[in-house]
């Protein structure tokens, strides 16, 4: 069966693609109001702040039309938790504010961007216990894996704010004391339930079986304490009030429409002191008290405006910098508990067919493909909560629980049926479906006649049930071009279809009738349902599905969309038992344009990427090809060549063809500015409007479709030059020879724009590309997004000696294993190895 992956959780959606890692907690951020305590320290409440949107007052020109003072634009990334080592997560997000913050630079902006390391609380102490260091120790080896992972991304911040740091310290205990004399900080017991890893008291209604929480999965203790707390309820009517007279305060708007639920449904007080942890900044006025992580790290965006030779205080701080422009975090910060279950299809015909022909029982056969998986998950650092094995006894109990409610309810019945079956698809298929010789369309081998005396279930007794659910629930079926074809099965006609097997053995016995199996789809895609249940719980449908479900998503291949957007409801709501909130049909993992298999095991880990392919592939990469709901490709095949298309030819061809030929016809100097060249010229327009579209994507934060922006200026050059044909042209001399040479001048000027608009992106290739056109490097640092205007090239200019600014990469002649591992950075030592990966691009 095809790929699936399931996470579920209480409060929001988080997208992964089948079989990868879920991104560890980061920070959840919550504003401060520092402007406005500035003003009136009694006048605002504790959570809230101004937020100046990302769109900003600049005019065409980029200069700034609403004051002579250039206010900041600062721009934040999570505070990292160190008790892990750097991720996936954490590198997307911090290259995402990487890039904009060069663009608003690139605008004239003077941009503080701060980031950093989350370092107090218990679990930091835990976890420095657990690898025998002290919490110092600790936190100083994770956050110099940070800084260092940085520097190799080439992430350009202006502030790295570590909370252990001394000056920071005591920017929080003023703080503190801020909010403890306006009267919002109190003193009381408390007894709850509590989790070390989400380092917070959880309310019992939000908890699992055995007060387990929702995120780790493990038992909250009850704790009873002394502690301070922030009489966060007494602003309620204030958040209301502010969050309605400030839409972009969040966005998305989604995320907006999120937390005013969390705000209307009613805020407590919330402790943030702990006497019981000692690896904190003690509280001001009780030193046998810690403050809590969370009130203590935010703050760390703040005491990061300070410059070292400043004498920290908090007026200061504020006064350099804050508000921040714009607080950039990820989705799983916003509080999300999320239980990412990944596991194997265990039972069904084509798995004793492969068992058999290795020589195995399908015992023996499934418990050594599933330590495969295991392990493989184990090497890349899969960060599963559930391992499902639907062969496991407890997951076969609520099988069979499940398929004896769907028979009392009427919707099983026995019948004969014949038709044209596929094993690899486990399925009968429909005649009009197929392709010639009766073969498969998906696995292209003929289906064979079998007749079978078998278990129905009643699909078409739901026909109109479906039809008015997916009315009623336009979001159910993700992305909407998915649900058009849901739709379009459902009108089409719903047939009842078989869940049983006579003529197979392995799989669990159908609890009425031994001499007959249960369907491997009625079977597996329960294993979403029974993988909720801890170990040490009596498994039971009824506590399975108190332990998380409904599903807020299922993430699915979309070759199996039919299953779990009709079949999959359908059964649900005959057991009674609601439906997933959402299904997500993901695009297929592709190799040479076909699917991939489910055992490739591919792995994007930052670092080794860019040791292996250097800063700006991966930073392209992530940034421009990844969308989310249509195909991809996350093998290095496909990372090869969405490099090699646009920045090693489309972009370094460019460059590299039409600088050969300047300096063979021009000795390598402009023979005329490139305004005067483009006197006349659509060519001009063409670069103009497409810089406007990378402008107005990058201040949207649609970094994909700016990339995508930018590359049509390249793709534009080339067709320039086809089209133009310089070298011809040179060899006709004369007019003809001016022409060219003015054509030339055109084609660099657009290089250069390129270099400009894509730096936010990729700032080391576009650094390469201004060199290459004669310029330093502190004129290429010295650009802003005025630099994009056309008119930067001068007559006389003598251009660079053509080489190649982004090495192509080359996979490997038949019979030599692996990918060549090359990369851009050509000037490192490590390129020696590599010599089979560079050609001239």
């Amino acid at each position: 069966m095809a790929g699936r992956a399931f996470l579920c959780h209480h409060q929001g959606l988080v997208a992964i693609t089948p079989f990868s890692s879920i991104c560890r907690r980061n920070n959840f951020l919550t504003p401060n109001p520092f402007r406005r305590l500035r003003r009136s320290p009694t006048a605002a409440p504790a959570a809230i702040s101004t937020s100046t949107c990302l769109r900003c007052c600049f005019g065409p020109e980029g200069e700034n039309t609403s004051a002579n003072k250039v206010e900041p634009f600062v721009l934040t990334t999570p505070l990292y938790y160190v008790n892990a080592p750097p991720h996936m997560g954490s590198a997307y997000t911090t290259i995402a504010a990487d890039a904009i913050a060069r663009f608003q630079r690139l605008l004239g902006k003077k941009v503080i961007f701060i980031t950093g390391t989350d370092e107090h609380g218990e679990k930091i102490a835990t976890a420095a216990e657990a690898n025998g260091r002290s919490p110092r120790e600790h936190c100083d080896t994770v956050s110099d894996a940070y800084r260092m992972l940085w520097k190799d991304l080439d992430i350009a911040y202006d502030k790295f704010i570590r909370t252990t740091d001394p000056r920071h310290e005591g920017i929080v205990e003023e703080f503190y004391s801020r909010v403890f004399n306006n009267g919002d900080i109190y003193r009381a017991d408390y007894e709850g339930l509590y989790c070390v890893n989400c380092e917070e008291y959880k309310d019992e209604k939000e908890l699992l079986a055995n007060n387990c929480c929702p995120m780790h999965l493990k038992p909250c203790a009850l704790r009873k304490e002394d502690n301070y707390f922030f009489a966060l309820s007494k602003y309620q009517k204030m958040l209301e009030e502010y969050f309605k007279s400030n839409p972009d305060f969040v966005k998305p708007a989604f995320r907006l429409n999120e937390v005013q639920g969390w705000i209307i449904s009613g805020l407590r007080d919330f402790s943030i002191s702990r006497s019981s942890v000692e690896w904190g900044i003690p509280v001001p006025t009780d030193d046998k008290q810690t403050i809590y992580v969370w009130f203590d790290a935010l703050l760390g965006y703040v005491s990061a405006l300070l410059d070292k030779d400043v004498q920290p205080s908090l007026e200061k701080a504020v006064g350099a910098g804050w508000p921040a422009s714009l607080h950039l975090i990820g989705k799983r910060l916003l509080g999300k508990k999320v239980i990412f279950i990944t596991g194997t299809d265990e039972h069904g015909e084509k798995i004793a067919t492969a068992a058999e022909a290795n020589g195995r029982s399908p015992r023996e056969h499934c418990d050594t493909v599933s330590d495969a998986y295991r392990m493989l998950w184990k090497d890349l650092d899969i960060a599963y909560d559930k391992f499902i094995r639907t062969t496991d006894p407890r997951h076969e109990g609520i099988v069979e629980e499940f398929y004896s409610r769907v028979f009392n309810n009427g919707d099983i019945y026995r019948a004969d049926y014949e038709g044209l079956y596929c094993i690899n698809c486990e399925e009968y298929k429909d005649e009009k479906e197929l392709l010639a010789n009766n073969c498969c369309p998906m696995h292209l081998k003929p289906c064979a006649l079998r007749k079978e005396d078998n278990y129905f279930f009643a699909l078409s007794k739901y026909q109109k049930v479906l039809e008015e659910y997916f009315k009623s629930n336009p979001d159910f079926v993700k992305p909407a071009f998915r649900l058009n074809e849901v739709q379009g099965w459902i009108i089409s006609g719903l047939r009842d279809f078989s869940i049983s097997r006579s003529s197979v053995e392995w799989g669990i016995p159908v609890p009425t009738d031994d001499k007959q199996t249960i369907y491997v789809w009625f079977d597996a895609l329960l294993g979403y349902v029974s993988a909720l249940l801890d170990k040490d719980v009596q498994p039971s449908l009824e506590k399975a599905v108190g332990a998380g479900w409904p599903a807020s998503l299922h993430l699915i291949g979309k070759d199996i969309l039919r299953f779990h957007a009709v079949y999959w409801p359908a059964m649900l709501m005959s057991a009674g038992i609601s439906p997933p909130k959402m299904v997500f049909g993901h695009g297929f993992l592709t190799k040479d344009g076909m699917k991939m298999g489910k055992t490739l095991g591919n792995t994007l880990e930052p670092k080794d990427l860019v040791d292996r392919f250097g800063s700006d592939a991966v930073r392209y990469f992530l940034l421009r090809e990844i969308e989310f709901g249509n195909d991809g490709d996350f093998s290095e095949e496909r990372f090869i060549n969405i490099n090699n298309a646009h920045l090693a030819n489309t972009i370094g061809n460019l460059l590299n063809r039409t600088l050969g030929l300047l300096k063979k016809n021009c000795q390598s100097t402009l023979a005329i500015d490139s305004t005067t060249a483009a006197a006349g010229n659509t060519f001009k327009d063409s670069v103009a409007n497409l810089v406007n579209k990378a402008k107005i994507h990058y201040e949207n934060l649609s970094l994909s479709s700016a990339c995508e922006s930018v590359l049509e200026i390249g793709n534009a050059g080339n067709i320039y030059m086809d089209e133009r044909a310089p070298w011809s042209l040179f060899k006709q001399g004369g007019s003809s020879y001016e022409t060219a040479a003015k054509d030339l001048v055109l084609i660099l000027e657009a290089m250069r724009i390129i270099a400009v608009a894509l730096s936010p992106i990729a700032p080391s290739l576009c650094l390469r590309i201004y060199a290459q056109l004669g310029f330093s490097e502190d004129e290429f640092e010295a650009t802003t997004w005025r630099d994009t205007r056309w008119g930067g090239l001068k007559a006389g200019s003598v251009m660079a000696e053509p080489k190649p600014v982004f090495a192509r990469i080359e996979s490997r002649k038949d019979g030599e294993e692996g990918i060549v591992e090359a990369t851009e950075k050509m000037s490192k030592a490590k390129k020696k190895n590599r010599s089979q990966g560079l050609v001239q691009a």
